[in-house]
């Protein structure tokens, strides 16, 4: 496909390109940062601060400065002059769950995956649900699990070679320097999950059927963020709180069922919008929900990183 001639978005959502075939051209989509750099340096440092005392992570400790920085790689790589990272960037930053819920189990890599909603997309074409059909592409749907554990695999690889050049005598200094970037990158689609709008359709306002009478205008999503981070002062505070970073029996299914646990709290982050509690710098209870949610962030990442560098010593 060629690179787009332009961005036309709807609030975060990128209006869909001339269509040849519903069933040929996916829906573009443009998801908002979760946090902007403050909230990702926040969750990198409150991480660094909860990883165990010993020696083989000191370098970490160290390095916190440097990792806080890393953590908002991905947002740079979305420079618009970039016709083929950009579009290529946006997927790994969010999952729509309700589009997916023909999934019995979410398959283990991300070409799987993109061959099941293939397949499902043909069985909607062959039923004539088009508007279905239409919106499971990868890049329409997300793809969050898969770029986390792909580079989780990255770190957990590193941390292989950095325990063999020890024991070798070897220099270790461009080894965790390798290690330091797979964690700042790492970190930031971790935060993502942490955030309930990276886990839905309703990332910036609801969408389609609205009971409640949920926000459907643009700002949701700038709203949430500016409230806790800008303008409460917690940053500040939560930075030096600690989580407690464990070891991880799958990683993959342990980081999904983190994502769900987002995906669960829409409706509560929208029924607080709904009341003002994000307007200005937010009310109590948007204030502890938000902390909630970046320390949860916070320590689902930890233990990623803690259980790469222990899954490594496995021959």
């Amino acid at each position: 496909m060629q690179a787009f001639p332009q961005w036309i978005c709807r609030t975060e959502r990128l209006v869909s390109l001339p269509i040849l075939s519903l069933l040929l051209l996916p829906a573009w989509v443009c998801p908002a940062m979760a946090w902007g750099p403050n909230g990702h340096r926040t969750v990198t440092h409150v991480a660094v601060n909860s990883l165990p005392s010993t020696p083989e992570l000191a370098f970490i400790r160290r390095n916190g400065v440097a990792l806080a920085f890393l953590s908002a790689e991905p947002d740079r790589w979305r420079d618009r002059d970039q016709s083929a990272l950009r579009p290529a960037n946006f997927p790994d930053h969010f999952i729509e769950f309700e589009s997916l819920s023909f999934l019995s189990a979410f398959p283990p890599d991300r070409y799987q995956f993109a061959r099941a909603l293939s397949a499902r997309r043909r069985e909607l074409g062959q039923s004539r649900q088009i508007s279905q059909a239409r919106e499971l592409f990868p890049e329409r749907v997300g793809l969050q699990p898969y770029v986390t554990a792909e580079i989780y695999g990255r770190l957990e690889i590193a941390w292989r070679q950095h325990r063999s050049a020890k024991a070798a005598g070897r220099p270790l200094g461009p080894i965790e320097q390798a290690i330091l970037f797979y964690m700042g990158w790492l970190s930031h689609y971790v935060a993502d999950g942490s955030q309930p709008l990276h886990t839905t359709r309703h990332f910036n306002g609801w969408e389609g059927s609205n009971p409640n009478g949920y926000s459907t205008g643009p700002g949701v999503h700038a709203k949430v963020e500016d409230a806790f981070l800008n303008r409460s002062g917690q940053a500040p505070v939560l930075r030096k709180q600690t989580v407690r970073a464990r070891i991880l029996r799958d990683p993959f299914s342990d980081y999904l069922a983190y994502l769900r646990g987002s995906f669960s709290l829409v409706p509560r982050l929208y029924e607080l919008e709904k009341s003002g509690a994000f307007n200005g710098g937010g009310t109590p209870a948007a204030r502890q929900f938000l902390s909630e949610r970046m320390l949860a962030g916070a320590e689902m990442l930890a233990s990623l990183w803690y259980t790469a560098s222990q899954a490594s010593k496995r021959p």
